[in-house]
């Protein structure tokens, strides 16, 4: 709501139709919207203050108890729960199976780097650093030198 209400861009489908509804009305959404209706504008920002009071402790108690369910469920519905929903997520995000093969092998490469014996925290570094990297890798990953 903020790009919309300062400069008259919808962020989301609710926006473009909360656009809408200001421009039935004879209002145009931005910077004008202050000047030429500030009680418009302002009711706005009071009705979202006034529904974050109401639904935060409302929403502190559902997520206690969501959370208490979901730490209680074995790790057997879990783990496949979690895999379904990152395929189909691949999948929705491009309607393109090439999408869940990606999906599939990063999640094969996570698995590897983490069963294997590189550091995770040294690998990031390493990865986020790119070509810029200065550090000798015999400074990120100090083997023991193989005895004879």
């Amino acid at each position: 709501m903020v790009p919309l209400l300062s400069l008259g861009i919808p962020g989301n489908s609710v926006s473009a139709l909360f656009i809408g509804a200001l421009m039935i009305h004879g209002m145009v959404p931005g910077p004008l919207l202050f000047i030429n209706h500030p009680h418009i504008a302002w009711m706005i920002m009071v009705s979202f203050v006034a529904a974050n009071i109401v639904m935060g402790p409302f929403a502190i108690f559902v997520a206690k108890y969501i959370s208490g369910m979901v730490y209680r469920l074995p790790k057997q519905v879990m783990v496949p729960t979690i895999a379904l929903l990152c395929l189909t997520g691949a999948y929705a995000d491009g309607n393109s199976l090439f999408n869940v093969g990606v999906a599939l092998v990063s999640g094969l490469v996570g698995y590897v780097f983490a069963r294997s014996i590189f550091p995770m925290p040294r690998l990031f570094s390493l990865w986020f650093s790119g070509r810029n990297l200065r550090i000798p890798w015999q400074i990120l990953f100090p083997f023991p030198e193989a005895t004879g």
